[in-house]
């Protein structure tokens, strides 16, 4: 390729720093140079349909004029954008050729058995060992102690500040979770769960922490549900209780289980009940099948296998005793 030397003698200075200027650069004389105006779109359109060669042609913007390359220059071109030899003769991968003769060679370059100072250990550094050593145990070669870290602290800082107090501090507690949505909170809830007029009303006249936050509505279909009105103020609510209300951990108490029954009073302490008989009433002759106590108390009525009822007396401590049919029974 055939190197002309340039025209325009502005030096190898990037020509975006006179992009919005009328000038390329300046000469040897310090004076501007101009720029050449290039020919329109439409001209270069006509004169590509009126020469086959004009996709030759190339603009120099140093020299400010047209060039027109040949065909091998523009094949060399086309190799060196794909990432290819400049020139096709050329093969940037020849074949190995190998350059060394083993016609009357019977062994390759080395052949020679490894030396025996590769296998035994080295006199001279088992002796410098054991002269260091030696000098190690009588003292004379003595190592430096590692320094002791200084230990600052605030002066007039708070106990709870320091380092130490730090690294035993309270591990990260998590923030609580928002309460979930239960079903009055429901597009389409429950008749029992929807408030009248009259409820609403009442809901007013409510001190506003007692105030119910939500009021139940129905809808027909989700898509038929509007904004939340509140849904911005409940998330700022809960950003703010989450930056200034301070996170405390419960400590659980381990409480026996048994110790939190009742204790029984001692059979001791009950004495003379129920050991000691207060009222007796005889009348039947064998076991008591079954037994009924009036409400109020006063009346006993009791049977036994023989279909006999006896009803006792308060009063005169007798039993009154009467028959009944085996079908009562």
């Amino acid at each position: 390729m055939l190197q002309v030397a340039p025209r325009n003698t502005v030096g190898n200075v990037p020509l975006q720093w006179y992009k919005d200027e009328e000038h390329i650069g300046y000469d040897i004389s310090a004076r501007k140079i101009k720029k050449r105006d290039r020919e329109g779109r439409i001209d270069s359109f006509l004169s590509s349909k009126d020469n086959d060669d004009d996709w030759l042609k190339i603009w120099d913007d140093y020299n400010a004029e047209e060039v027109k390359i040949t065909k091998e220059e523009a094949k060399i071109i086309s190799r060196m954008m794909k990432g290819k030899t400049p020139h096709a003769n050329v093969d940037p991968y020849p074949d190995y050729v190998d350059w060394f003769e083993y016609a009357d060679k019977g062994h390759p370059l080395s052949n020679a058995p490894e030396p025996k100072r590769r296998f035994v250990p080295s006199k001279w550094e088992q002796k410098k060992v054991v002269k260091l050593v030696r000098a190690i145990r009588k003292g004379w070669i003595k190592f430096d102690k590692p320094k002791d870290e200084p230990n600052y602290y605030l002066l007039w800082g708070d106990d709870t500040d320091t380092a130490d107090n730090k690294r035993q501090g309270l591990s990260y507690i998590p923030a609580p979770k928002p309460n979930l949505p239960g079903h009055e909170e429901s597009y389409n809830p429950s008749v029992e769960y929807i408030p009248t007029q009259e409820e609403i009303d009442n809901y007013q006249l409510m001190y506003e922490e007692d105030r119910p936050k939500f009021i139940p509505r129905r809808f027909e279909s989700l898509r038929s549900v509007p904004a939340y009105e509140k849904a911005l103020r409940e998330g700022f609510d809960r950003c703010l209780d989450l930056y200034l209300c301070p996170r405390t951990r419960k400590k659980r108490i381990n409480i026996d289980p048994e110790s939190l029954k009742p204790k029984l009073p001692s059979k001791k302490d009950l004495r003379p009940y129920p050991r000691t008989c207060y009222l007796e009433f005889k009348g039947h002759g064998g076991p008591v099948t079954s037994l009924s106590v009036e409400a109020t108390g006063q009346w006993i009525a009791s049977g036994i296998e023989c279909r006999y009822l006896f009803s006792p007396s308060d009063n005169a401590h007798t039993c009154g005793t009467k028959q009944f049919r085996p079908h009562v029974f």
